[in-house]
């Protein structure tokens, strides 16, 4: 188990205003929480270099409306970069197409902090 001050969340400027339009900040400061006690636990998205997807449960909706959150758990640095959230109804699965300029993007970002592989 993690004590989410230790950790550092990070956002793409994408998922940031994705998420601005998904929810509030009492939903988000919640799923932050979670996600810092679970980091490891959710599966990886095959073919994007190591993003995980997770969900987050969004007011009035059930669990199979809650928005998915694909995000880079870099453990040496214990940060958690939020790369991209989306609805169920919104995107069924990330498209093949996108994957590739996602996996280069994830790899520019675990050289960055240092966590290369």
């Amino acid at each position: 188990m993690y004590d989410t001050f230790e950790f550092t969340f990070i956002e793409h400027p994408g998922f940031t205003a994705e998420l601005t339009a998904l929810t509030n900040d009492e939903t988000y400061r919640v799923f932050q929480t979670e996600l810092a006690k679970r980091a490891e636990s959710w599966p990886v998205v095959r073919g994007t270099g190591g993003l995980r997807k997770s969900r987050m449960r969004l007011a009035g909706r059930g669990k199979r409306g809650s928005a998915r959150v694909l995000y880079l758990w870099l453990p040496k640095r214990r940060v958690l970069f939020l790369y991209m959230t989306y609805t169920k109804g919104d995107i069924e699965d990330v498209p093949a197409a996108q994957l590739k300029t996602i996996r280069n993007e994830i790899q520019r970002i675990k050289k960055a902090f240092g966590e290369e592989g």
